[in-house]
């Protein structure tokens, strides 16, 4: 099972979060949301305030830890189409990631 979840940040202000989830190889529509006005703006600031822009590239577990059936996550930040930055862990999660997933909808 997993969840894919897209914040996309218009010129104009406006954010589209887009949430797909899949369970097994049954893939639906979960969630479409506009934000506008105040709104999109405090997710706007809030997702810069991560700064995901100085994060590692891969999150990984404490050395001498190994979990066998974990979880894997993918955050790939995209301006005007072309990929900026992206980060991803196994089992390790940078400091905000509730708040992080939160913001995505999937916590």
């Amino acid at each position: 099972m997993f969840d894919i979840s897209t914040l996309t940040f218009f010129e104009k202000g406006t954010v589209l979060r887009h949430i797909e989830q899949s369970n097994l190889s049954i893939s639906e529509e979960f969630g479409l949301k506009y934000f506008e006005g105040e709104e999109a703006e405090q997710i706007r600031m809030t997702f810069e305030s991560f700064g995901t822009n100085r994060w590692p590239v891969m999150f990984e577990e404490p050395e001498g830890v190994t979990t066998v059936d974990g979880t894997q996550w993918n955050l790939s930040v995209y301006a005007n189409g072309k990929l900026i930055h992206e980060h991803s862990g196994s089992n390790a999660y940078p400091a905000q990631w509730r708040q992080l997933t939160q913001l995505f909808g999937i916590s």
